[in-house]
């Protein structure tokens, strides 16, 4: 419908990922299709390549199409209880003795559940910025600092990228902090912000950590 008339639809389809079975007459030939594509045998792969194969065949029946064909896949999954268990027990001084948190969901999740959170939905692609070595993902009105390694010198070449790029204004800076047990970097930030909000461009800089 998009290729017959210029739209623009999006949809989001939602599959449980019911195990197929070999020895079931309605199911054994997707069965074995996963299989000899060294797929998953859940229901879901089944649309993921039903998906795949549909845009193959628009992009070469219209090659001079320009259309959107591509996905994403995202899955539902229930933290472990042990990551349950130190986010139930949170505590900001024990930070320091553990920072697994980001490992035990990973940075993908959570960068999809903040850009999500924030309204820029779940097919937004933000873009990566880096500062003297450190990766930030940037979009809109949003920086995020996801892992740790944000330095002084990172610091510095935040400051420079408002100063001199008028196209990079984020007005929320938003870290993860199970990636910031030091609180002297969050203390570094917070500073280096206020005299970036009383600077002469007059900036509105919002800073928060989430957990």
């Amino acid at each position: 419908m998009n290729m017959q008339d210029g739209g623009r639809r999006k949809f989001i389809s939602i599959q449980l990922p019911e195990v197929l079975q070999s020895d079931t007459d309605n199911q054994k030939i997707a069965y074995e299709f996963l299989q000899e594509n060294n797929l998953p045998t859940t229901l879901d792969y089944v649309g993921i390549e039903r998906i795949k194969r549909a845009a193959a065949k628009i992009k070469k029946e219209h090659p001079d199409k320009e259309l959107d064909l591509g996905f994403k896949h995202y899955t539902l999954v229930e933290p472990d209880q042990n990551t349950l268990d130190k986010l139930e027990s949170f505590d900001k001084a024990g930070l320091l003795a553990d920072t697994s948190v980001l490992d035990d969901f990973g940075e993908a999740t959570i960068l999809a559940t903040w850009l999500n959170a924030d309204g820029y939905g779940l097919t937004v692609k933000p873009e990566v910025v880096d500062l003297a070595g450190y990766k930030a993902y940037y979009k809109e009105k949003h920086l995020y600092f996801i892992t740790g390694g944000f330095t002084l010198e990172s610091m510095k070449a935040l400051i420079s990228k408002y100063d001199a790029e008028g196209r990079f204004n984020p007005e929320n800076l938003v870290l993860f902090g199970y990636s910031f047990p030091d609180w002297s970097i969050s203390d570094m930030i917070e500073k280096n912000l206020r005299i970036l909000n009383d600077g002469e461009k007059n900036l509105k800089i919002n800073y928060s950590v989430r957990y």
